[in-house]
């Protein structure tokens, strides 16, 4: 079975798990909290509260993590379905499982609360919009989600429908996957095109991810471990450091060779780790670990949790508090809330559909 599920939309479901990789995801999935909060806390309308700005600002590249960790998972997880066509139902199951039930329930919560007049929503009550959401499918124009973080969901099933070709195809896989990348390259850097989401740079995430993975496989040495975690946190500590990276994610704005500069130290930070560990197995402490398994929930709950604990302190105790402590308060229960979320619904929803999987195979 797969070893290892990292990205928010994946979960740990097998007997080889790399814990790095939990770790890796759980702090990402905290990062974007810490941005979201930052973001969230500053509007006007809940008291233009701005407090760690150089740190918080920064925290939307957690999602770059998620998108280069999503490409080496789906290739380490499922390289030997490649060109077999009768594991094509049992990939296409175990994408959806992981992605689409647990954020249908919270869609489903978030459109329930603003129907109702909680929070400030921002988004078209068009039916044809609401549907598209449900599917995570981009019609024309931007996105206008509910769930606004789910903008990086449509990317990531884009790419699982890429990789089901090369399980249906092997060659006929590699070509369309040879072509898109060739569309990125061109029309994404080339032409710094950011208004065509399948040919922007964003895609590139993933087949960073996927050759970390044949790195992976390749590489034995620690010792090579170890330096290729040193490049990736010198070329994040300085693309940091440096000021290049904006203080917010804007896929309009041409940026697109620091995005990739991302990708090479995110990918050389996740390559330096998994060979380390495998090298020398690592344990972590249990609650990182639990923010891993948790990660997808609270990327999924992080900003309405927010929004609701914003609005409450707005409303019932505007400056009763430091502004420190009230960020520092809404972000910590905006991440229990996503590993509450977890226990009580990912986690649950997950195992009955694995038996329910089980239970169509055995018949």
């Amino acid at each position: 079975d797969t070893p290892v599920a990292p990205h928010p939309a994946t979960g740990r479901t097998s007997r080889a798990a790399l814990e790095s990789l939990q770790v890796m995801r759980g702090l990402a999935a905290f990062a974007v909290a810490v941005y979201h909060t930052h973001l969230i806390l500053a509007e006007p309308v809940y008291g233009s509260i701005r407090v760690f700005g150089p740190v918080a600002t920064r925290g939307w590249t957690g999602v770059n993590f998620f998108s280069v960790l999503s490409g080496f998972i789906i290739f380490y997880a499922h390289a030997r379905d490649i060109g077999v066509p009768k594991q094509a139902g049992r990939y296409v199951w175990r994408r959806f499982s992981r992605v689409y039930p647990v954020y249908w329930i919270m869609l489903s919560a978030y459109l329930a609360a603003a129907a109702v007049g909680i929070g400030h929503p921002d988004f078209s009550w068009d039916p044809a919009n609401i549907a598209l959401s449900y599917l995570l499918v981009r019609g024309n124009g931007p996105p206008d989600l509910p769930l606004s973080v789910a903008w990086t969901l449509i990317y990531e099933v884009v790419f699982y429908t890429a990789f089901l070709v090369l399980v249906l195809n092997r060659r006929v896989g590699i070509a369309l996957c040879a072509l898109w990348l060739g569309a990125i390259f061109y029309n994404g850097l080339y032409l710094a095109d950011p208004e065509n989401p399948w040919t922007h740079v964003w895609n590139l995430y993933f087949a960073m991810g996927a050759g970390t993975f044949y790195l992976f496989r390749r590489v034995q040495s620690a010792r090579a471990g170890m330096l290729f975690l040193a490049a990736g946190l010198l070329i994040l500590g300085l693309m940091f450091a440096s000021g290049i990276v904006a203080p917010k994610v804007n896929l309009g704005q041409a940026q697109e060779w620091v995005l990739v500069g991302l990708g090479f130290g995110f990918g050389a930070l996740l390559l330096g780790s998994v060979i380390v560990e495998r090298a020398r197995p690592i344990s972590f402490p249990a609650p990182l670990l639990l923010l891993g398994d948790a990660s997808y929930s609270i990327y999924l709950v992080h900003a309405p949790a927010i929004s609701l604990m914003a609005g409450l302190n707005h409303k019932f105790g505007p400056e009763t508090m430091p502004p420190q402590v009230v960020f520092l308060l809404v972000l910590l229960v905006s991440v229990i809330a996503g590993v509450a979320g977890h226990l009580l619904l990912e986690k649950p929803l997950l195992r009955a559909m694995r038996n329910f999987a089980r239970r169509g195979q055995g018949g």
